[in-house]
């Protein structure tokens, strides 16, 4: 698994971080993405969510404000890194992002 996370790790983190950043509208389709997620799980402040690959943290760190206790978990550590970075940035301290390799 270790050789499988070290090669995903870059390309994991440009693609999420980098490409995916300069996709026209991507924040809107994201947002919508969470409200539907909300809905049709019914979730209510103080639910605990899992994102597994969580990428870049982009629907975990939507999820937190709204009172979510919110676990990301990537295999990537730059994108963990990244998440954990972005969630402070935010004041989002009820959002929590671990590598997850096994």
């Amino acid at each position: 698994m270790k050789t499988i996370q070290r090669e995903w790790d870059w390309w994991a983190y440009h693609y999420r971080v980098v490409h995916r950043s300069q996709i026209p509208g991507i924040g809107r389709w994201d947002d919508e993405l969470v409200e539907l997620i909300v809905h049709v799980l019914e979730l209510k402040p103080g639910d605990r969510v899992l994102d597994l690959a969580c990428g870049s943290g982009d629907h975990a760190r939507r999820l937190a404000p709204r009172g979510l206790d919110v676990l990301g978990v990537d295999i990537s550590p730059s994108l963990v890194a990244h998440c954990r970075e972005r969630a402070a940035e935010q004041g989002l301290a009820p959002a929590r992002f671990e590598v997850g390799d096994d």
